[in-house]
């Protein structure tokens, strides 16, 4: 006689938990009546309380742009996990990799002898927008075009002849965590 095992599912767990739902409804009203009432007391009176407001601002702001970055890191390590059954500790690094090869771009595009922003000089003048807005999108694609290329060669060449095989996963990947 085989058990089986129902998988873990959010919105069924919300369902099946009226109390819970209700709960992360009141959280999230709360969670933008707070936002909307600093950002309302910011458009007010930018240095009402010593600075405060623009201080408490800034801190809600940065608190947000970590929770997404962070919320980007779980999905696509979740993403990976789910559909290949692969367990990859490597997904910071590679996250962090990513990071330093787009800022190494944006600088060298910057300062590079072919101007990239030519176009955009034709069009708008000689401006320093310009040339800021066209170096993040080429080291954006040109970031995302190396770590495609590494993160598949590290996949194809190493991590597809392990499926199956959690724990040599686990210890490669955090192979290559300490590596990169």
């Amino acid at each position: 006689m085989t058990m089986q095992t129902k998988r873990f599912s959010p919105r069924d767990y919300l369902e099946e938990n009226p109390q819970v739902r209700k709960l992360l409804r009141i959280t999230a009203v709360i969670a933008l009546i707070i936002i909307g009432g600093l950002l309302v007391l910011a458009a007010i009176d930018v240095y009402t309380w010593n600075g405060f407001v623009v201080r408490a601002s800034k801190s809600l702001v940065n608190g947000l742009a970590l929770s997404m970055l962070l919320f980007l890191m779980v999905s696509g390590f979740f993403l990976i996990f789910g559909l290949c059954d692969v367990i990859n500790f490597a997904h910071g690094a590679f996250f962090m990799l990513g990071g330093f090869m787009g800022f190494v771009i944006y600088i060298g595009t910057e300062a590079v002898f072919l101007d990239p922003a030519l176009p955009f000089y034709l069009i708008f003048g000689a401006n320093q927008f310009a040339l800021s807005v066209t170096a993040f999108i080429v080291s954006a694609l040109g970031a995302t075009a190396v770590l495609a290329l590494i993160g598949g060669g590290i996949e194809f060449f190493t991590i597809r002849r392990l499926y199956g095989n959690p724990i040599a996963q686990i210890l490669l990947t955090v192979g290559f965590m300490f590596i990169i």
